[in-house]
């Protein structure tokens, strides 16, 4: 399907496709992309952050965290504390913890 998509679509209604197949396959994988892409690069898209943090269930956020340490080599905590500082940094982190540590 990904291939079809991506041979028969182009521009930003490829990248909704890619989004709505992958989010239906794979949720962790799903959120774990966004948040990288949330952090990849100079700056941060605060608001996709937050999103993916605050509106996640526990479930869904462990699994992602899992998916995002496979896909990227790094734990999500080691990106954040790689792409925030201060007191947002610690907000971020509290928020990304696993309910087991807070």
């Amino acid at each position: 399907m990904y291939d079809a998509i991506k041979k028969e679509t182009s521009g930003d209604f490829k990248e909704l496709l890619l989004a709505v197949v992958t989010y239906a396959l794979d949720r962790p994988l799903f959120i774990a992309q966004t948040l990288r892409a949330s952090m990849a690069g100079a700056g941060t898209w605060d608001s996709t952050l937050m999103r993916q943090l605050v509106l996640r269930s526990d479930i869904d956020l462990e699994s992602a965290k899992r998916k995002f340490e496979e896909t990227e080599g790094q734990t999500l905590e080691q990106w954040i504390k790689g792409d925030t500082s201060g007191d947002y940094q610690k907000l971020c982190l509290a928020l990304a913890a696993s309910p087991n540590d807070v």
